[in-house]
């Protein structure tokens, strides 16, 4: 008899848990235009921000066939990549953050 409420107090005990963890989330995040924490991690400045990571922080943001990086004078990273079938104009800036806009056709 003992082992039975033994039993059923461990049930218990993870059928709260295992409750717990689904009723959390239920709505998903919309995806944000600019995205400070995609790539490798967050800049502290924009000393640190160079091509390469400029590229990784966009590829992490979602973006394919990143071209065209160059540093304007601000410090900003700007160029060309694919999302969802577009080509966007993408940039990274001084504080690592992923911003985009869709491209104008040439």
């Amino acid at each position: 008899m003992r082992g039975w409420f033994v039993c059923a107090a461990i049930l218990a005990g993870l059928g709260g848990a295992a409750h717990a963890q689904t009723s959390v989330g239920d709505v998903a995040p919309a995806a944000p235009s600019v995205s400070p924490d995609a790539g490798a991690g967050v800049v502290p400045n924009g000393d640190e921000v160079n091509e390469d990571r400029a590229r990784l922080r966009i590829e992490g943001a979602g973006y394919s066939d990143v071209s065209r990086l160059s540093r304007d004078g601000e410090g900003v990273w700007r160029g060309q990549a694919m999302r969802g079938g577009r080509r966007m104009n993408v940039g990274v800036d001084r504080s690592g953050n992923v911003i985009a806009e869709p491209s104008i056709p040439d």
